[in-house]
């Protein structure tokens, strides 16, 4: 898999050699990408940190359909999906980000 896009929000400092738990769950998919949640919490149950990643399925050097993935390697036929309404504000705001960025020119 490669990441295609990240989105964090930090909410709480974490000090260094903290321990943390660290939950990760697919929240989405579609034809393209592999949509996975992920959130870091402190000892005392606070989330410090929530990520949105994007992630792009890749065989042969060509995007493939994160189904067709679940399905050829690990045999399981994966159940559409509903996307949250956080989710798909998120993308649609990757979609109006300019590319390349005005800072590369």
């Amino acid at each position: 898999m490669t990441e295609a896009s990240l989105s964090i929000r930090y909410r709480h400092r974490i000090k260094t050699f903290r321990r943390l738990e660290m939950r990760t769950r697919i929240i989405f998919y579609d034809e393209r990408f592999l949509y996975l949640e992920q959130v870091l919490l402190l000892k005392d149950g606070r989330c410090a940190v929530h990520g949105l990643m994007r992630n792009a399925v890749v065989e042969n050097r060509n995007l493939v359909c994160p189904a067709y993935a679940a399905k050829k390697v690990l045999n399981i036929k994966v159940e559409p999906m509903i996307c949250p309404d956080w989710v798909k504000k998120c993308i649609l705001a990757e979609e109006q980000r300019p590319w390349p960025p005005g800072l590369s020119n």
